[in-house]
């Protein structure tokens, strides 16, 4: 982790679409919680406090497409969930608080962006994040 100290910015991806996967090492977790587990060591890591987070939630469109086939509930791994067993964006909505509140430093806004499947305005809605990141650290340096 060293070699990332003096970062001003992580990207953080997120596949949407392997919250039903399960871990091979691990049965009962699925990838979409271990995603979530790694996003909480690293966002609140002490090197990183001050450092902004852009998240990239990735295969938008597998994940709709696994919500509307009805055979993949989010209840079904994630029993939390109250949203509808088609609704995805209600699961999207869910995915995302999940990660926010993962983020346990509070002057710190997390940038979040949706990536469908050859997304080919991709490299515009980094440059956005990045955009959106770097501002707020500006602001917080000015306030300190």
């Amino acid at each position: 982790m060293h070699y990332f100290w003096d970062v001003t910015a992580l990207l953080y991806t997120i596949d949407m679409s392997a919250y039903d996967e399960v871990l091979i090492e691990n049965e009962s977790a699925t990838i979409m919680s271990a995603n979530l587990d790694m996003f909480d060591r690293v966002a609140n890591y002490s090197r990183y406090i001050h450092t902004e987070i852009v998240i990239f939630f990735t295969n938008i469109s597998l994940f709709r497409q696994k919500i509307a086939s009805g055979n993949r509930p989010i209840k079904k791994w994630f029993p939390a969930y109250e949203g509808g067993d088609l609704d995805a964006d209600s699961g999207m909505d869910f995915f995302t608080d999940l990660v926010l509140r993962r983020n346990r430093v509070t002057s710190r806004v997390c940038v979040v962006e949706y990536i469908y499947e050859h997304d080919s305005e991709i490299l515009l809605k980094l440059h956005r994040c990045m955009d959106i990141a770097f501002k707020q650290r500006k602001c917080r340096i000015e306030d300190a």
